[in-house]
């Protein structure tokens, strides 16, 4: 496998545009500050550790913010997508970072078509499986693919929507970024510091897959040429698209300190009962049977466990978020994504539960950490 990386030393201003608005509606850094314990810090320690990121993006809400109420289509689909899919709200950077990967701008109409029409087949690939030339070249195309997909009526309404207003709703993307990237360049030494630190962080470690197996639970079986970017917003994850034999990655600027904080903690009581909830279910104690077979995708489970694609696909969105599942990711051509057992992960928690009966455990404190054991 080729695994040459480029590493950008600066930010790519216009996926911070986009990023910032996406961070701002969900304020995510206010949640895990609400939940320090996840990290196994106090609320103080990560208020300290975060300051320069919240004075940041303070200062960006007062300059950014008034700018874009101006951008009414823009703004109306991300607010629809945040309420239809409050869980899962991607859209606006998904798209950015498909037009930074793939286009120059200004992007034509047939440009437009592509992004949008890829991005929804994306979407929609992740609960049914689709055959390779499936396209979407207008309205009728979308709406006849879409009655025939297991997916709430509000999230169908909302591919309708960004698909009619397509046009108007990437020129804005476009102008958007362009008006406020000087902005977001110009505020950047607030947090140069933190930016500049995450990269010799990154250098540090044994390529992208030592991070992945940290962190996410992603497998990369993908030969290309890998052009990393590290983002301000987000903050905290990873993101990769494959295109035409390249794979551009964003790496959120704290995802190392997450790492290492992660490490440090080890496997708390609270996460060993959020692994058991997330086993404590019949349908996903088959899916967990099945995968560990063999890696399928969700087309195939359903078939095999006689659910729809739809309920599959949440049965699967839960047991990824307790990292009891591998994703395997091998290329966008395809549109499968297939999934296998985190074997280490139910390792862990078996071991964690054999201790619970050893006297050298006994009386252990379950709301701190636990004997040494680190999560995979």
């Amino acid at each position: 496998m080729d695994e040459k990386y480029i590493i950008e030393p600066s930010p790519n201003w216009n996926i911070e545009a986009i990023g910032f608005i996406m961070e701002t509606m969900s304020n995510r850094i206010e949640s895990l500050i609400e939940s320090p314990e996840s990290f196994g810090k106090t609320r103080v320690q990560l208020e300290d550790f975060f300051k320069p990121y919240i004075q940041l993006k303070e200062k960006l809400a007062k300059e950014i913010l008034p700018r874009y109420e101006k951008y009414l289509t823009l703004n109306k689909i991300f607010q629809t997508e945040k309420k239809v899919r409050k869980d899962d709200f991607d859209s606006g950077f998904t798209l950015i970072l498909d037009m930074e990967q793939r286009y120059k701008r200004p992007l034509n109409n047939k440009n437009i078509d592509e992004l949008v029409g890829s991005y929804i087949l994306n979407r929609v690939s992740k609960v049914e499986e689709l055959e390779k030339e499936t396209k979407i070249d207008s309205l009728t195309d979308l709406v006849q693919l879409l009655e025939n997909i297991e997916i709430p009526d509000g999230e169908k309404m909302f591919y309708i929507s960004i698909y009619q207003n397509r046009y108007e709703f990437i020129r804005e993307v476009e102008a958007f970024t362009e008006e406020v990237a000087p902005i977001l360049q110009r505020n950047f030494y607030l947090i140069q510091e933190e930016y500049e630190k995450s990269i010799v962080e990154y250098k540090k470690l044994n390529g992208l897959e030592s991070l992945l197996d940290k962190m996410v639970p992603v497998k990369l079986k993908i030969s290309a040429e890998r052009k990393i970017i590290f983002t301000i917003f987000p903050f905290g994850g990873i993101n990769m698209r494959h295109h035409e034999g390249n794979l551009f990655i964003t790496i959120g600027i704290y995802i190392y300190n997450f790492k290492k904080w992660m490490d440090e903690k080890g496997f708390q009581g609270a996460e060993l009962v959020s692994s058991l909830k997330a086993l404590g279910d019949p349908t996903r104690l088959g899916i967990i049977s099945k995968i560990s077979i063999r890696p399928m995708y969700i087309q195939e489970l359903a078939e095999d466990l006689d659910l729809t694609p739809a309920t599959i696909s949440h049965h699967i969105n839960i047991l990824l978020k307790s990292q009891l599942v591998n994703i395997i990711v091998e290329s966008d051509t395809a549109k499968k994504i297939f999934y296998e057992v985190n074997r280490e992960k139910l390792r862990e928690i078996g071991r964690t539960i054999e201790q619970l009966g050893d006297e050298n455990t006994r009386g252990l404190d379950f709301n701190g950490k636990t004997a040494g054991i680190s999560i995979s």
